[in-house]
């Protein structure tokens, strides 16, 4: 009997948007890192390194925009894949803005809208309002940026603010109110009592909702390097099992 070769990390897909056929790893890669042009980020090189460890994982999703870093992310992405767009997304728009975009398209016979794309985290819920009903009666898939916060779930920022994120020079996330505190102080007690990181605890928890959704939801990781990324993909082997969720 021929054993089967071990599936890679990012090796379950699942079908973005409802009626595409468009399938796709269930966890994406955010390229918002890829440069130097306009915040902190990665180097052409380590790009390189991650984007391949992230194919070898079995990763086929990249989120990427014009926008990130002053355009230096698309140029390096440009440089290391081809390809084109025949589908349709949308980014941080407001639940009604993406509704009538939707109605739009299917009118007047457009590409598709088959996807938004918002932040949600342990500590940015807001989504649960509205986009995500939104998304989930329109059968559009969710891609899902900043899982861990602007990295406060991982607890490192209560020591030290460097390498702290931003977006477009504001802090994306601190730890300014009891809640984000208890959230923090919950997401470190889970991980200490299972033996993970933080960051795999808070990248679970998202994959757990995902999994309860009616529409696909795919969180998208940001890894300035190789061992972040190596981390993140340690979290596919974490789960937030039923007892999590009475502290989560």
């Amino acid at each position: 009997m021929r054993s089967r070769a071990p599936r890679p990390p990012l090796g379950c897909y699942t079908t973005f948007g409802h009626n595409t056929g468009l399938r796709v790893s269930e966890v994406a890669l955010g390229a918002g890192t890829f440069g130097t042009r306009a915040l902190a980020g990665t180097e052409q090189d380590e790009a390189r390194r991650i984007l391949d460890r992230s194919e070898d994982a079995g990763g086929t999703f990249i989120d990427t925009s014009e926008s990130y870093q002053a355009g230096e992310s698309e140029e390096i992405l440009g440089e290391l894949l081809t390809g084109r767009r025949d589908r349709g997304g949308l980014s941080n728009f407001p639940a009604w803005r993406s509704s009538h975009a939707v109605a739009l398209s299917e009118l007047r016979g457009l590409a598709p809208v088959i996807g938004v794309q918002f932040e949600y985290s342990l500590v940015e819920r807001t989504a649960e309002r509205e986009i995500l009903p939104m998304a989930e009666a329109h059968g559009l898939g969710g891609a899902l940026w900043s899982p861990l916060g602007g990295g406060l779930l991982t607890g490192k920022y209560r020591t030290s603010a460097e390498g702290r994120p931003t977006d477009w020079g504001r802090i994306v996330h601190t730890e300014d109110s009891r809640q984000k505190t208890a959230v923090v102080d919950a997401v470190l007690t889970v991980a200490k009592e299972a033996g993970v990181r933080p960051a795999q605890v808070a990248v679970a928890w998202v994959r757990e909702r995902a999994e309860r959704s009616v529409t696909p939801l795919v969180p998208v990781i940001g890894p300035r390097s190789l061992a972040r990324l190596e981390d993140y993909l340690g979290a596919l082997d974490v789960r937030a099992g039923p007892d999590c969720g009475g502290i989560l």
